[in-house]
């Protein structure tokens, strides 16, 4: 048995790279939360222009009902959603009829409780 050494496991680290260290993990964090606030506001915010396009593309379908909804994308720009994806519904024999859309919507005030459609294409049925 050596005496007089130690397992460098054991030995505490220098005052200067605790501090170091404990910065940069507070950093870290912080930079972390922030990314998580921006993501999740600007995703909120796409999830309900998704939601408001779905509304305003069933009123203009023949059998709102039948409505299925799939492949939808939201991307925002200067303010404006734009969301474009496909919908299956009944047109006016009862068939089941693909459509692909472009909807454009803008959220009025701070809230994001009230959308304006800014434009919409696509829908033939």
């Amino acid at each position: 048995m050596v005496t007089g050494m130690t397992d460098a496991s054991t030995r505490p680290l220098p005052k200067g790279c605790q501090i170091g260290c404990l910065a940069a993990v507070a950093l870290i964090a912080i930079f972390l939360a922030w990314a998580w606030v921006v993501r999740g506001s600007s995703s909120d915010a796409g999830g309900v222009a998704v939601s408001v396009c779905e509304g305003f593309v069933k009123k203009g379908l023949k059998a709102p009902a039948s409505a299925r909804f799939s492949g939808e994308h939201a991307s925002e720009d200067a303010g404006v959603w734009t969301v474009r994806g496909s919908v299956d519904s009944q047109n006016a024999f009862g068939a089941l009829i693909r459509n692909s859309f472009s909807c454009s919507v803008r959220p009025r005030g701070d809230a994001d409780e009230t959308w304006d459609l800014v434009s919409m294409s696509g829908l033939e049925n």
